[in-house]
């Protein structure tokens, strides 16, 4: 069990720690954004975007919270989607 948690640790630092710089800039990004930005963010973030999907995962996220009114309508919508989706795409360096 020792040796899984090893490997698992390993891979970890190898492969996550370029993932983990880009996160922390991501979050320090969003941490900018209005509280509707920061929903935007956070939604979209659990979608684990790539740089092929990231615009299409911000997009409908943002439709999404609209939609359930959870964030304001509108122009108000569109540029807290753009600014989280720049905060998002941050993340994918």
């Amino acid at each position: 069990m020792k040796f899984k948690a090893a490997i698992v640790t390993i891979a970890t630092v190898l492969i996550g720690s370029p993932v983990m710089a880009d996160q922390k800039e991501g979050n320090a990004c969003a941490a900018k954004l209005s509280a509707d930005g920061k929903a935007i963010y956070a939604a979209s973030m659990a979608n684990k975007p790539t740089p092929s999907n990231y615009q299409r995962i911000v997009e409908d996220e943002t439709a999404s919270l609209v939609a359930a009114r959870r964030i304001e309508v509108g122009s108000a919508a569109m540029r807290n989607g753009i600014a989280a989706g720049d905060c998002v795409k941050s993340t994918l360096k």
